[in-house]
């Protein structure tokens, strides 16, 4: 088994499908109703739905069926480790365009030369672009910063894209 620290967004979240979430926010019992993509919600229900997903009923057969033993450990994992979450980058952006294509240049400041930084794409809209700015925590280094390009083919008209960063939403201009 890995040592890794399980995390929401790379190991948790992804496991709740859609139609897992729209099971549980539909139900009549509001004792019961969880916004399964919600952390808050999930990380303050983990012991009630861990229980559920031992005994094998949820998610329901007619709703998927159940979670493989293998996601219900490393739900157990993400538990005992207190439920963490990745910190969110601290880093500055310049976006550019030439042609149909934006390039963002940006440089991270990170704890420790081993973490790992990226920019991941929330959501499909194109106007704008959606970006949240992760570090996952990786043990050794001293402090650095990092620095990296990401590359998209962009629509006409689109002259911003925002970036979640540790500051929050961040617009970022085109030019």
């Amino acid at each position: 088994m890995s040592n890794r620290k399980p995390y929401w967004e790379l190991h948790i979240r992804p496991m709740f499908r859609a139609f897992d979430n729209e099971h549980m926010v539909r139900l009549n019992d509001p004792e019961r109703r969880i916004d399964l993509f919600d952390y808050k919600a999930v990380r303050d229900n983990a012991v009630k739905i861990l229980g559920a997903l031992e005994d094998r009923f949820m998610p329901p057969k007619d709703e998927g069926g159940p979670w493989p033993y293998e996601w219900i450990i490393l739900f157990d994992r993400w538990i005992n480790a207190g439920g963490p979450q990745l910190d969110r980058a601290d880093a500055t952006y310049k976006a550019t365009r030439s042609g149909n294509t934006v390039s963002v240049a940006y440089t991270v400041k990170v704890a420790r030369s081993t973490d790992f930084a990226w920019l991941e794409r929330v959501g499909t809209s194109d106007s704008p672009r959606e970006y949240v700015f992760y570090v996952e925590p990786v043990e050794g280094g001293s402090p650095d910063e990092q620095t990296g390009e990401l590359r998209f083919a962009a629509t006409a008209g689109v002259d911003y894209l925002v970036i979640n960063d540790v500051r929050g939403a961040t617009r970022v201009p085109i030019t």
